[in-house]
């Protein structure tokens, strides 16, 4: 009788051991693709979020992925930027999206966190104005489709043309 408790036993901590195991597995795959997905229409964006081209695969060495690294991030100070690198060291800013000066300081950023919206048309609201493009000098010419965008955003066409592009 003891012998059958014990094996019991080792099969429930088995099962028990496979459950934490999926769950653990699921828990990575959605986080992955939250971080991994491209902003869409309707997607809401807040201060502090990242997205990351690879997504999970972003904080593992360039060894074990062949993915270029490309992190989305809405900073603190109503600026939406794309980084050419990992999200583990932000660096290689490339460019970035922000609201006209005369708006930005209108708003108390005390009590208002920063919150980037994409319309049906694919322009990129920041707080609800639109958000105009600057490319950094010396920085490569990256895409914004598909990702971080699926749809282009109008100001970044027109940023494009004006580069000959």
């Amino acid at each position: 009788m003891k012998e059958k408790f014990e094996i019991t036993i080792k099969v429930m901590t088995s099962y028990r051991l496979h459950f934490l195991l999926c769950t653990m597995a699921l828990y990575l795959y959605i986080l992955h693709n939250q971080i991994s997905s491209p902003l869409i229409p309707g997607d809401t964006f807040r201060s502090g979020e990242i997205r990351s081209k690879c997504g999970l695969l972003s904080f593992f060495p360039k060894a074990i992925h062949n993915c270029r690294s490309q992190t989305l991030w809405m900073m603190s100070d109503d600026v939406l930027g794309l980084y050419d690198s990992g999200p583990v060291f932000l660096k290689d800013l490339v460019w970035v999206m922000r609201r006209s000066e005369t708006q930005r300081n209108e708003v108390d950023r005390r009590i208002k966190m920063s919150v980037c919206t994409v319309d049906q048309i694919g322009r990129i609201l920041i707080d609800g104005e639109e958000a105009s493009v600057e490319r950094l000098p010396n920085t490569p010419l990256i895409f914004v489709t598909p990702w971080p965008f699926i749809i282009e955003p109008p100001k970044w066409r027109k940023m494009m043309t004006e580069l000959g592009v």
